[in-house]
């Protein structure tokens, strides 16, 4: 093998091996877009989970690896009857399930609705002004945020 084929092969192989390293760089990207959707898609089941069994009256067990923050209810005072203080948990695991697109008071109250909780009509205006405060959910325009 002659200097200019070597040369050559170094060339074809450098490009080739540039090629490969984008393909399994996107390869990882995907994985991970696929890894943090299904861990939205986890928490997301996992509150759900919990708020049917609060509405059910079943004790909901706390996460080991759930940081305390996040294992309180966004909103303070006991569990009434009438199911508010579930329906303030599910306010705000809606927010915070929206992720970056965030969410809005009419969408809030659609998911509500969907999920059969029957709440007073400023119920959920109260609940996400206590978020603002606490410093849990920002607002931007008419959206609604998580805020970590």
């Amino acid at each position: 093998m002659n200097n200019n084929s070597a040369i050559e092969f170094l060339k074809q192989r450098i490009a080739q091996a540039k090629e490969e390293l984008g393909e399994a760089s996107q390869k990882r990207l995907d994985a991970q877009k696929l890894e943090s959707t299904l861990m939205n898609e986890i928490r997301g089941y996992e509150y759900a989970l919990a708020g049917e069994m609060r509405r059910s009256g079943i004790a909901v067990p706390v996460p080991s690896d759930a940081p305390p923050a996040q294992a309180a209810l966004p909103v303070s005072g006991t569990e009434s009857s009438n199911g508010h203080r579930s329906a303030a948990g599910s306010i705000f695991s809606y927010i915070q399930n929206a992720g970056s697109r965030g969410m809005t008071r009419s969408e809030i109250k659609n998911a509500l609705a969907r999920d059969g909780i029957k709440v007073h009509k400023n119920y959920p205006y109260v609940v996400i002004a206590k978020l603002k405060e606490s410093r849990k959910v920002k607002e931007e325009g008419e959206r609604l945020y998580f805020q970590e």
